[in-house]
């Protein structure tokens, strides 16, 4: 494929006048290119998607130990603590 056939196919998805018209055109690049749009989209969302999930759980340890310390207890001795009513199917209070 050219460059030029490439900007024509990709201008309806630019400036979509219609849905319909983009959707056509995404249809008209071809199997090859959205395997691989495709691919990358995934690829790229385990990746954002592990890097959020890692750093959420890194600042919420960070959080627990703070407040751990503040209540003077061990980071251990709280976790059990909220785990308790957890495994025992109580409520906690927030």
């Amino acid at each position: 494929m050219s460059a030029e056939g490439f900007q024509t196919l990709m201008r309806p998805m630019l400036y979509p006048e219609y849905f319909w018209h983009s959707a056509q055109a995404f249809v008209y690049l071809g199997w090859d290119i959205v395997v691989r749009w495709s691919v990358a989209a995934l690829t790229v969302s385990v990746a954002c998607g592990l890097i959020g999930y890692l750093g959420s759980y890194r600042l919420w340890i960070r959080r627990c130990r703070r407040k751990a310390k503040q209540l003077g207890i061990t980071y251990e001795k709280l976790l059990s603590e909220l785990e308790g009513p957890v495994e025992k199917g109580e409520k906690t209070l927030s």
